[in-house]
């Protein structure tokens, strides 16, 4: 694979992380609250572990990008390792409000797309 086409890979990667960030920013923060409160005690322990995880897999997409840049640029030789699969789990309930749910799914599915990406280069 030439480096232009991974650089542009990497880059869409980038752009799909800060979109799915924002969304996450907005439902957890703003959004969402007034589902969450309608949620069982259960439930909403189950959307803030769901929440942490969102927060990890996006953390962990931006590192890898960042350092993706930094390989290219010669000031690495090689990449970072990627975090435990633990946070690629399903959510704890499939009940949470739809729209964390899609926001979960998202960042899970970039998650995987990236590990692919970086399984690949």
């Amino acid at each position: 694979m030439s480096l232009p086409v991974a650089a542009d890979r990497v880059a869409a990667i980038y752009r799909d992380a800060m979109r799915l960030a924002e969304a996450a920013r907005g439902y957890f923060d703003r959004d969402g609250v007034a589902a969450r409160a309608q949620l069982s005690p259960e439930a909403r322990t189950a959307l803030a572990a769901e929440s942490l995880r969102v927060t990890a897999r996006l953390l962990a997409v931006v590192s890898w990008v960042l350092t993706q840049q930094e390989v290219a640029a010669g000031n690495r030789s090689v990449g970072i390792p990627l975090l435990a699969t633990a946070i690629e789990a399903p959510p704890l309930a499939l009940d949470l409000p739809p729209a964390a749910l899609q926001i979960a799914e998202g960042t899970r599915q970039l998650y995987a797309q990236m590990r692919a990406f970086d399984g690949s280069s």
